[in-house]
């Protein structure tokens, strides 16, 4: 999963990473960059993240997104994705709903500040 990711920075609060410029997220890659994702943050013992997915192309399936949301259903991981385009898209509105159907922690933001300051909370 290194291919699609340009950096992982640990803070004090948690994970920053930023995906590659032009990664294609689609239904055979996002499940396997969710569980990376996971596992980073059981790896460093993290438990907020920041996902930069400005650069990224998009392709996933509706079916696939509700998969995310049950991956993370179990993880107790708060994290903020930043796709500027699609913060306010369908698909990552169905998302945010599928995750708080499931106690999960996830919302798409159209920048790092208001990001932060929701995962901070």
């Amino acid at each position: 999963m290194k291919h699609i990711v340009e950096s992982i920075k640990e803070t004090e609060w948690g994970l920053e990473i930023v995906l590659k410029e032009g990664v294609i997220i689609d239904d055979n890659s996002i499940i396997p960059t969710i569980k990376f994702i996971i596992e980073e943050c059981l790896k460093t013992n993290k438990n907020k993240v920041v996902v930069d997915a400005s650069k990224e192309i998009r392709r996933a399936s509706i079916f696939k997104l509700l998969e995310v949301a049950e991956a993370f259903q179990y993880e107790r991981i708060k994290i903020a994705f930043i796709p500027p385009k699609l913060a306010d898209a369908e698909q990552s509105k169905a998302l945010e709903t599928f995750s708080f159907n499931r106690g999960v922690q996830l919302r798409y933001f159209p920048d790092m500040d208001t990001a932060l300051e929701w995962l901070l909370k």
